[in-house]
Order: C-alpha cells, then sequence, then structure tokens
C-alpha cells in the first residue's frame, strides 16, 4: 500500500469509530437518561372543524404515541415548544389515558390571558380548553407527577385555513 492509501485507510477509521460514538450519543444516552430524542415533527395540518375536536385529536395521537399525528393539531408558531419544550408530551409521555376534552370556552381577544400570546394577524377566534388525564411519565421528567393532569389549552381559528389549532398551553385551574 501506498502511504496516502494508508493514510486513507486510518482517516475512514477514525471518521468512523467518530461517527459512531456521535450515533451513539445522539440515539443511545438518551434513552438511558429515560427519556426520548425525536424529530421536529411538521405541524398545523390537521383539519378540525372546533376547538375541543383540535384538543382531542392531539391528546389522542400521543395516548397512542403517534407523535406525526399528534403535531399536525399544533399551530407552526408553537410546533418547535410543544415537542422539545421542558417535559413535553412528545418526549416524557409513557403512557395516557382517560381523556375528556371540554367543549372550550370562545373567548375575545379582550379577555385573553395575559401570559397568553396576541398574535391577532394568525387567528380570528380563541378559545380556552380544558382537558384532563391520567399520564406516566418517564423517569426523566422533572416538572410532572405521575396520575391525573389537568391542563388548560388556548385554541386559536387560522384565518389562513379556518381550521382550529392549539396556540399555547398553561397548565391546571
Amino acid at each position: 500500500m501506498t502511504r496516502r492509501t494508508k493514510r486513507f485507510v486510518a482517516l475512514s477509521a477514525v471518521l468512523l469509530l467518530f461517527g459512531g460514538l456521535v450515533v451513539f450519543l445522539v440515539a443511545v444516552l438518551p434513552l438511558i437518561r429515560g427519556h426520548r430524542t425525536l424529530p421536529i415533527y411538521p405541524c398545523g395540518a390537521a383539519a378540525t372543524r372546533t376547538p375541543a375536536a383540535a384538543v382531542r385529536g392531539y391528546y389522542t395521537a400521543l395516548s397512542k404515541h403517534r407523535f406525526v399525528v399528534a403535531a399536525q393539531y399544533v399551530a407552526p408558531t408553537k410546533c418547535r415548544y410543544f415537542q422539545t419544550g421542558t417535559d413535553n408530551d412528545f418526549e416524557y409521555i409513557d403512557k395516557l389515558t382517560d381523556v375528556s376534552v371540554s367543549d372550550g370556552e370562545i373567548l375575545n381577544r379582550n379577555s385573553l390571558p395575559v401570559e397568553f400570546p396576541r398574535d391577532l394577524t394568525s387567528h380570528n377566534k380563541w378559545a380556552d380548553v380544558r382537558v384532563d388525564f391520567n399520564a406516566n411519565y418517564l423517569p426523566a421528567a422533572e416538572t410532572y407527577a405521575n396520575g391525573r393532569q389537568v391542563r388548560f389549552l388556548l385554541v386559536g381559528r387560522s384565518i389562513k385555513s379556518g381550521r382550529w389549532e392549539i396556540v399555547d398551553e398553561g397548565t391546571g385551574p
């Protein structure tokens, strides 16, 4: 073998070892730590006619670990937050059962809670929807305890598509 071939083989071996280490760190290490590492799924394509249908569809998909479907019920502006935020449902829910969704209360723009975004250019109606469910979280979840959960979600009606999508999330009452 020539010197050039030997260098190429040595460099290839180093890159292969480095690549294996990267794959291990990205794919296996998070599983050892107790949570999933998932890709960011595209958001905002589910056709929903009511605020409750958007929330029900989201939690039904999460309960079946159908994350691609769940992402479709989230507004594109909150897509990354819902999938990667601290203790997010995509990575940390192990089991989700007994989902109960309220019909939702339609809000006018002046009655939106202060902590919720007021993006008046992308949504023309809003609703506050309560969801109750039982959840078991993976051990790495830091914020939530296993058991009954109550959340309120702000659901907005998109001006562009006319469908309802989850715009933001709060916690209990």
